[in-house]
């Protein structure tokens, strides 16, 4: 089975890196070339044909250049679209595209906190990756460039860490959610006793009123099939919660034991997006739970820094939670309706 294939070729990789860190530039590489070329030559996926769609209006369109922008739903990931066209691109282009713009960008900050990318593209493969770069492609690239953002807030570069959040949002208006989050590191409000009044603010804002920022109509047309029938399953709940029990307890090794500033900071950032996300899931699970699963699901995304710097730092217990919480997220991919049989596309790149 190709999904099979490529997940073992990833743990082999990422093993051989950690046996043998002299080899990890080889083997980051090899993981990067495999990982952009298995979801961008794909020939099917959840959402595979909407994008398809999608690129065919924006070509088949004779309005103007902003409203061929707006087809694509998100300004900047419009403007992809038209960009392959005019390069005589075709369809699949587009799905190539962008998982090598996703991968690459977010291998960018990947290397800038722990050195190598391995371990840190490894753990996104186990996790995000079939979620994003293989199905929600808007998303991939517009979480790379949040990845991007975050890692200048922690270098205190704010205006670097503005112009790529902009530059998220232009791809997918969700992560305004982590924009928002950030503002509290941005305006350097970052003590516990702050941290702890934003979330509550922030909580007890979305409790008063479903309707989450000023964008929330257009980000719950767009999560429609992440709607639960009735609400939030049982299931869908314990996972959730397990997700974040794991995440928050590697958070809270991660923050006890670092001596660097710059990463303590991309740790206290990640534990707070990850309480917002959770806490987010639980106060909408009633209302508008699509939406809540959508934003946790979203914010989830940034433990794969907190998995990976767990995995790196070699303690037996955080390696071994950090290893579960990628075991478990395979199997819980696996045993959804996500993942349909792998087909080589069949639309020509040019």
């Amino acid at each position: 089975m190709p999904y099979a294939g490529f997940l073992i070729f990833s743990f082999v990789m990422a093993s051989i890196s950690w046996l043998k860190p002299q080899y990890s530039r080889y083997c980051g590489f090899a993981l990067l070339s495999v990982a952009i070329l298995f979801a961008g030559l794909r020939g099917d996926s959840n959402d595979y044909g909407q994008y398809v769609l999608m690129f065919r209006m924006i070509r088949a369109s004779t309005g103007t250049f902003a409203q061929k922008l707006l087809l694509g739903k998100d300004p900047l990931f419009g403007l992809l679209i038209v960009s392959l066209i005019a390069l005589k691109a075709r369809v699949q282009a587009l799905f190539l595209a962008a998982a090598a713009i996703s991968l690459m960008v977010k291998v960018r900050a990947y290397e800038r906190v722990f050195g190598s990318y391995v371990t840190p593209l490894f753990v996104t493969i186990c996790t995000t990756y079939f979620v994003h770069e293989y199905t929600q492609i808007r998303v991939a690239i517009a979480v790379s460039f949040a990845f991007v953002a975050l890692i200048s807030l922690c270098e205190r570069r704010r205006a670097w860490w503005l112009i790529f959040s902009l530059v998220s949002i232009g791809f997918h208006i969700s992560t305004f959610a982590v924009f928002l989050c950030e503002i509290p590191f941005a305006l350097d409000w970052d003590t516990p006793g702050m941290l702890v009044a934003y979330l509550i603010f922030g909580l007890g804002s979305i409790a008063v009123t479903t309707h989450l920022f000023s964008m929330i109509s257009e980000i719950a047309a767009r999560v429609s099939e992440y709607r639960y029938g009735t609400g939030p399953t049982i299931h869908g709940t314990l996972v959730i919660v397990v997700k974040g029990i794991l995440l928050v307890s590697l958070n809270t090794i991660l923050i006890r034991d670092e001596t660097n500033v710059g990463r303590l900071r991309l740790w206290k950032i990640c534990l707070v997006l990850e309480a917002f996300g959770v806490g987010t899931f639980f106060v909408l699970m009633r209302q508008a739970p699509g939406i809540g699963f959508r934003i946790e699901e979203l914010l989830n995304t940034f433990g794969v820094f907190v998995v990976s710097g767990a995995l790196l730092k070699r303690d037996y217990f955080s390696w071994s939670l950090a290893l579960s919480y990628c075991v478990g997220f395979v199997v819980t991919v696996s045993a959804g309706k996500l993942l349909l049989p792998y087909v080589l596309s069949m639309h020509p790149l040019w």
